[in-house]
């Protein structure tokens, strides 16, 4: 049965990878956001198309001849190990964010009193503007994710949210290094 359904593609009979497509995408984004919850709808919706056209890639190629399990499985195999490279180079991105932070909050530090440094950030983050505040407290004191961000302020997405995080960052810090040369 697969290896009819796999030569009818290979002949450019593409209503069986339409019927694939629509079978499997229900199921690909329960598992999808059931294992990845960082990772957005949209993400996924992308992952996933590229899985299909990596299973129409093999078929075409000779690659895929025929398939011991279901097409479903096999494209939600694809599908996870993108999904999987995906999640770990996010991971590492925060990762790399996080040290970038961290390094700017360690940088030439003094002799100041943490009641010193406490009213300095008080008095930085007072001047900040509110919608870099509302992101930074969104992010750092509540714990929320850049999706969740960007759905409560009303951003167009979390890559908006990232970058605007980073602009309030480099904002402080710039407002930091001021202070210090006076």
């Amino acid at each position: 049965m697969h290896e009819e359904i796999i030569e009818d593609i290979r002949a450019g009979n593409l209503e069986q990878l339409e019927q694939i497509y629509v079978e499997v995408r229900a199921s690909f984004f329960s598992i999808a956001k059931r294992q990845f919850p960082r990772i957005s709808a949209e993400e996924i919706e992308d992952i996933y198309q590229e899985s299909i056209i990596e299973l129409y890639k093999n078929i075409i190629k000779g690659a895929l001849k025929s398939v011991e399990i279901s097409f479903a499985s096999y494209v939600i195999h694809i599908g996870k190990m993108k999904l999987i490279r995906l999640s770990e180079h996010k991971q590492r991105n925060k990762m790399s964010e996080l040290t970038e932070e961290q390094e700017l909050l360690t940088e030439d530090k003094d002799e100041r009193s943490w009641e010193e440094v406490e009213k300095i950030v008080e008095f930085i983050f007072s001047s900040t503007d509110p919608s870099c505040k509302a992101i930074l407290e969104a992010y750092y004191f509540k714990h929320k994710s850049m999706d969740e961000i960007a759905k409560e302020l009303g951003y167009k997405n979390a890559d908006v949210v990232k970058t605007k995080k980073n602009r309030c960052i480099n904002t402080i810090y710039e407002k930091v290094k001021k202070m210090k040369t006076n």
